[in-house]
């Protein structure tokens, strides 16, 4: 059996897949790249960190009302449900703390 092992940065941190078979590379390449894409919709979509993101462009109408995609709702929704399992371990509410040289 062999080991692959792949990493790509996303969101701030890595996304590494590994892999034990007795298969060529090649017979499961197109299934890791289909993950990594499925990261880099994601990233695209939800990342405060790109200015042409769903999520930047619903921070940049702070305070009007806006459509946001079903997935954003129900992402932030199981966010805000993390945040209070773990008592405010993991918060998504942090704003202007994530933002770029505190603005």
């Amino acid at each position: 059996m062999r080991k692959f092992f792949y990493e790509q940065n996303h969101m701030g941190t890595r996304v590494n897949i590994t892999l034990y078979t007795n298969k060529k590379e090649e017979e499961f390449m197109e299934r890791v790249n289909g993950a990594f894409f499925i990261f880099q919709n994601l990233e695209q979509r939800f990342s405060i960190f790109k200015p042409d993101s769903e999520i930047s462009e619903i921070n940049r109408l702070a305070g009007l009302t806006t459509a946001a995609a079903p997935e954003l709702l129900n992402i932030t929704a199981y966010a805000i449900n993390l945040a209070d399992e773990t008592d405010g371990i993991f918060n998504p509410l942090v704003g202007k703390a994530t933002a770029k040289n505190g603005a």
